[in-house]
């Protein structure tokens, strides 16, 4: 039998783990750029119309408006959803496989140190739209 209060922590981490993947691919993207990434808001860099909350939630809204801009149909990278998605698979499997809090916590700074060092080496000089 699943237990309940299982499955309900582990769609919790693997919510926090999309949110954490959305922001390290906003920092890895704007801060090489000089832009800020705490106080700017999302925009499409094609038609620059500012993003509104329903488009910037993670993996759902790729998903939802089948990887274009709401607003004006150009195609969105990939790279957004999948490390969203891939950075909640990660937390979600270190969740169920590390028993030790100590060591999980661990695990998660580690998860978020390396999604963040990728996407920087994958970005560095890419057009990413």
């Amino acid at each position: 039998m699943i237990n309940i209060m299982v499955v309900i922590l582990g769609i919790y981490v693997f919510i926090i783990g999309c949110m954490i993947g959305s922001f390290i691919n906003v920092v890895a993207l704007r801060g090489p750029r000089g832009m800020n990434f705490v106080s700017d808001r999302s925009e499409c860099p094609k038609c620059k119309h500012k993003l509104g909350f329903f488009d910037l939630i993670p993996v759902f809204s790729y998903i939802f408006l089948r990887g274009k801009c709401r607003y004006c149909g150009e195609k969105i990278s990939i790279q957004y959803f999948l490390v969203e998605f891939l950075s909640g698979i990660a937390y979600l499997i270190a969740l169920l496989l590390v028993k030790n809090i100590v060591t999980l916590l661990l695990t998660f700074v580690v998860i978020t140190i390396a999604t963040y060092l990728i996407v920087i080496m994958i970005t560095k000089g890419t057009k990413i739209w």
